[in-house]
C-alpha cells in the first residue's frame, strides 16, 4: 500500500496576529521573526498553550540559530501537556520521523492519539497508518479505516487516497469498489494525479492485445466481411479484405494484418510484414499496434533488437491509459532497459496497470515486494497484489502464497493454506508448486506422510521443467519399495489422465 505523507492535509489555523498578541503577530507577519519571538517569549512563559504552539512553529521554521529546533520541541511539548490538539500532534511527528528526538513509532501514536481524538485530521491519518502497518500499535486494520475515515471526512487528501487503496485493492478489509471510486474522486478533485491515474484505470474496459474488431462507430460491409471471416477462421479470405482497407489507410486493417503475418494465418508468418502493418499503425496513435511493435523491439524478432524504442512505444500506450503498456513499461524500469533503472518508476507504471487487472503487473509487483521486503509492511503490499492475481487464477501468485504460508512470513505459519495454494498452482502445471507438494507428503507437513504421493509430485515438476526435480525422483526411488513404485505409477496416470485436478 502507498502513503503519500506529503500530501496537505488541509487545517484551520488562527492568524498569528490575533489580538492577544498582535504585536507579535505583526512583527512574524513581515518576518521579523526575533522581535516576535521576544513579544510572545513572556506570553509562553505565563502558560499561554496557544502562544506556545505559534512560538514553537516560529523556533521550528525559522531556524536561525543551532538548537532552534530543540527550542520547537520544548515549547511544542509545553503546549501538548496542556491538551493543545496541534502542539500533540507535531509531537507525534517528531517522533514518527526521529527528529530531535529517536525515532520512537510507539510514542508518536501516544501523542496522535489524544490530537486525533480532538479531530486533528493530519493526527487520525497518521495514527490510521501506525494501525495499519502495526507500527507502534498492535495491527488493526479496522481502527486504521476508522481514523482515516475521519481525516477523509474532512477533506485530507492523504487519507482520501489511503482509503480509496484499501478498498479497492481489498486489503484485509472486503473489496469495495463503490467506496474506492469516492474517494479516489474526492483525492482527484483536491489535485491528486494519481487518483485521475486510478479513476481512469477503474473505468477501463478490458480489452485483448491481439485481433482487433472494426473501430468505426457503424461498420461498413467490408468490416463486417472481414470479421465475419475471421470468426470462421477464414484467413487467407480475410487477408484479401483487410490489404485492400489497409492500403487505404485503415489502421484496424493495418494492425490486424499485422497479427495475420506475426502468427502466420492466412499466409506464411512473416515478421517483416507484421513489423511493416504495426509500424503504420501504430504511425496513426493505434495502441494496440504500438504495443506489439514495442514488443517486438523487445524481443528482437524479425528486426534488430532495440530497448529504448520499445519504451518509448510502451510509454505513447500508458500514458492513453493501457494497462498492457504500463505492465510492459514499468518491467522495462525494473530491469534497466531502455531507460535508467528506477524502481519508483516502475512502482508507478505497474500499480496503474495491476489496478485495471493485469495479472502481469499484480504479479511483478508482489515479486519486487518480495525481493526487496527489508520490513514487514512490503511483504504484506506483495500478499496483497499475488492475492488480486491469485484471485485471477495467476499459478506463479499461487505459488507465491503458498511458499509465504509455507514460512509463515508476513502471515500466520499455515500447512493447510500452503497445501491448497500449491494445489491450485500445481493443477496448471506450476513445477515448482509441483515440488514443493512433493516435499510435504514425503516430509509429512501438514499432510499424511505418503511417499508415493511424493514421487508423482516430484514425476511431475521434473516433466515441468523444475531444476532439482529429476535427481528428487532418482534419490526417492531408492528409497521405496517395489509397492509403493507400483502405487506411484498408478497415481500419475489418474492423475495424468485428470490433468492435475483432484491429485
Amino acid at each position: 500500500m502507498k502513503y503519500f505523507l506529503s500530501f496537505l492535509c488541509f487545517f484551520y489555523m488562527s492568524p498569528l496576529w490575533a489580538a492577544d498578541f498582535n504585536k507579535g503577530g505583526e512583527a512574524a507577519k513581515r518576518q521579523d521573526f526575533a522581535t516576535a519571538i521576544e513579544e510572545w517569549t513572556p506570553l509562553a512563559e505565563a502558560g499561554d498553550a496557544k502562544v506556545q504552539y505559534y512560538l514553537a512553529v516560529l523556533y521550528l521554521n525559522w531556524r536561525a540559530e543551532p538548537g532552534d529546533d530543540e527550542k520547537a520541541f520544548r515549547w511544542f511539548k509545553r503546549a501538548a501537556d496542556q491538551g493543545h490538539m496541534a502542539s500533540q500532534r507535531q509531537m507525534g511527528i517528531f517522533y514518527l520521523k526521529g527528529e530531535v528526538v529517536n525515532v520512537d513509532s510507539t510514542k508518536a501514536a501516544e501523542w496522535f492519539l489524544p490530537s486525533a481524538n480532538q479531530g486533528d485530521d493530519i493526527a487520525q491519518f497518521l495514527l490510521g497508518t501506525l494501525y495499519l502497518k502495526g507500527d507502534g500499535v498492535q495491527k488493526d486494520v479496522a481502527k486504521a479505516i476508522d481514523y482515516m475515515t475521519l481525516a477523509a471526512e474532512k477533506n485530507c487528501a492523504a487519507a482520501q487516497y489511503s482509503l480509496a487503496e484499501l478498498y479497492y485493492i481489498g486489503y484485509q478489509t472486503k473489496q469495495n469498489l463503490t467506496l474506492a471510486q469516492k474517494w479516489y474522486q474526492r483525492a482527484a478533485d483536491q489535485g491528486i494525479e494519481e487518483a485521475l491515474w486510478d479513476l481512469k484505470g477503474m473505468a477501463e474496459v478490458e480489452k485483448s492485445p491481439t485481433l482487433s474488431n472494426s473501430n468505426n462507430s457503424e461498420p461498413s460491409r467490408n468490416d463486417q466481411l472481414w470479421t465475419a471471416l475471421l470468426q470462421k477462421g477464414e484467413y487467407a479470405q480475410a487477408v484479401e479484405v483487410l490489404t485492400d482497407l489497409a492500403e487505404k489507410g485503415d489502421k484496424v486493417a493495418q494492425f490486424n494484418l499485422g497479427v495475420l503475418s506475426y502468427l502466420g494465418q492466412g499466409k506464411p508468418r512473416d515478421y517483416k510484414k507484421a513489423f511493416e502493418w504495426y509500424s503504420k499503425a501504430a504511425e496513426q496513435g493505434y495502441t494496440d499496434a504500438q504495443l506489439n511493435l514495442g514488443k517486438m523491439y523487445e524481443s528482437g524478432e524479425g528486426i534488430g533488437q532495440d530497448y529504448v524504442a520499445a519504451a518509448e512505444l510502451y510509454r505513447a500506450g500508458a500514458n492513453k491509459g493501457d494497462h498492457y503498456s504500463q505492465a510492459a513499461l514499468g518491467l522495462l524500469y525494473i530491469q534497466g532497459k531502455g531507460v535508467d533503472q528506477d524502481f519508483k518508476e516502475a512502482i508507478i507504471w505497474l500499480t496503474r496497470s495491476a489496478k485495471q487487472g493485469n495479472i502481469k503487473a499484480q504479479e511483478n509487483l508482489g515479486i519486487f515486494f518480495i525481493e526487496n521486503s527489508r520490513d514487514l509492511f512490503k511483504v504484506d503490499e506483495a500478499i496483497q497484489w499475488f492475492s488480486l492475481a491469485a484471485r485471477q487464477g495467476s499459478a506463479l501468485a499461487q505459488a507465491n502464497l503458498g511458499r509465504l504460508a509455507l514460512q509463515g512470513r508476513g502471515m500466520p505459519q499455515s500447512y493447510t493454506k500452503a497445501l491448497d495454494w500449491f494445489k491450485q498452482s500445481a493443477a496448471q502445471g506450476n513445477s515448482y508448486s509441483q515440488r514443493n507438494l512433493a516435499v510435504m507428503y514425503y516430509k509429512g507437513d501438514g499432510v499424511t506422510k505418503d511417499p508415493s504421493r511424493a514421487k508423482m509430485w516430484f514425476a511431475f515438476a521434473a516433466e515441468n521443467g523444475h531444476p532439482t526435480a529429476a535427481q528428487d525422483v532418482k534419490n526417492l526411488d531408492e528409497e521405496l519399495s517395489t509397492e509403493q513404485q507400483e502405487v506411484a505409477k498408478k497415481m500419475i496416470k489418474d492423475c495424468m489422465a485428470k490433468s492435475y485436478q483432484g491429485c
